[in-house]
């Protein structure tokens, strides 16, 4: 009918915003190159040009569906928003060079609410002539320590390089990735693990001085005569003060996700916020019995992509939900809980309770630093809890902002 109306070619998408599994705009939970069939569906039965869409973020899907025939051209957006450069590196064959977009859908987001696009792998989104003079000027080369080599601390590092300036990473852990080394594991986050790679790689390409397995104070810091130091050292996670909290069946979700402790079959996540979703998933897809218990709303503050998906996941695993909800004890094999109007009642025959509802920052080596008249940036978890985006934005900035001032 569109050929016949005239059409010079055909663009293949697929859903709306009702769509389940959420279409629209597929989120890191799809596959790449996810309308691919659909594009191919159409150009058996056309003459005109069929164009695909959906999850092509690295040249190696574009190129397989156009060598497999599912379409004549592949159409980029999310992809050329975090790397406008895409096609011009993938025909250097500079590939990994290539910002990846990890389909976080935050680009979407910061459009609903009005604030223009924005990007969580590539923070100059939409802001490339607010930064343009800055970005004209080479500033004077300073040696730069960045303390902590998790998201904001890559971001800060690889910003702090490419402007010129020597800069070192110290991280006390054996690797750099911080919470992205956990990040990826939970099931269909498996795309935050490409991230993970490129900071990696940009960060070598770009000849920083990395320290591995350095938990050093700030005399050792401070021995090496830095300009600035970007202090990303992130945050410990927030035990609540819950009667009970500090048996040893009471653990954190971090642990679960890294598999440092065992939960067993009947547990209770402690917070309703993407963490403790995320939790609550991971164990789920296991066979665990698991239920949420939430002070307040479920995902209050994830995009609307993984507000449906998880939503989703939560029925179909069966996963159990009381949102506004208080903790008042927990006992060795049980949970005192009150859900807002519900009369108080206790939850029988928990193995975990695992708890999901914070961090508190991680701020003395900066406090120390600025005490010997370093100039000091805080950025991420460290000045609070902080979403992947706003951490490489903070990073970012962090980096682009060295000018031997102390900033907080």
């Amino acid at each position: 009918m569109l050929e016949r109306a005239g059409a010079d070619a055909i663009s293949v998408s697929a859903g709306i915003h009702a769509s389940r599994p959420y279409a629209i705009i597929p989120g890191m939970s799809g596959a790449r190159g996810c309308y691919a069939v659909l594009a191919a569906a159409v150009k058996r039965d056309v003459s005109v040009p069929v164009m695909a869409v959906g999850r092509i973020n690295t040249p190696e899907v574009a190129d397989t569906m156009l060598a497999n025939g599912d379409a004549d051209f592949v159409c980029l957006s999310r992809a050329l928003v975090a790397d406008p450069y895409f096609v011009a590196k993938a025909q250097s064959g500079d590939v990994e060079a290539i910002v990846p977009c990890i389909a976080c859908n935050e680009c979407v987001a910061s459009v609903h609410r009005h604030r223009g696009i924005a990007c969580t792998m590539n923070p100059m989104a939409s802001r490339e002539l607010e930064f343009q003079e800055m970005m004209r000027q080479k500033p004077v080369s300073r040696r730069v320590v960045v303390i902590g080599a998790g998201v904001a601390g890559m971001a800060a590092t690889l910003t702090a390089a490419r402007r010129g300036h020597e800069t070192h990473l110290i991280e006390r852990s054996r690797e750099l990735g911080g919470q992205l080394l956990l990040a990826h594991r939970p099931p269909h986050r498996e795309e935050l693990e490409n991230a993970l790679h490129y900071f990696r790689r940009r960060i070598v390409h770009e000849g920083v001085k990395v320290h591995l397995g350095r938990d050093w104070g700030a005399e050792k810091v401070a021995a090496l005569s830095p300009n600035h130091v970007i202090v990303s050292t992130g945050a410990d996670s927030r035990l609540p003060d819950i009667p009970g909290i500090n048996q040893p069946h009471v653990i954190f979700g971090w642990q679960v996700i890294a598999e440092t402790r065992k939960a067993g079959k009947t547990c209770v996540v402690v917070g309703g916020g993407l963490v403790g979703i995320e939790v609550a998933d991971f164990l789920a897809h296991r066979g665990h019995k698991v239920m949420i218990v939430a002070r307040s709303g479920l995902l209050t503050k994830a995009v609307w992509a993984d507000h449906v998906y998880f939503l989703d996941r939560v029925r179909e695993l069966g996963i159990e939900t009381m949102a506004n909800t208080k903790v008042h004890a927990i006992g060795p094999d049980w949970i005192d809980v009150e859900p807002a109007g519900q009369i108080q009642r206790i939850l029988k025959n928990i193995d975990n309770v695992i708890i999901c509802t914070g961090y508190e920052p991680r701020q003395a080596i900066g406090k120390d630093l600025m005490a010997k008249g370093i100039a000091v940036t805080f950025a991420g978890d460290v000045l609070g809890s902080r979403k992947f985006f706003q951490a490489v934005e903070e990073g970012t900035l962090a980096g682009l902002g060295v000018q031997g001032k102390r900033i907080i």
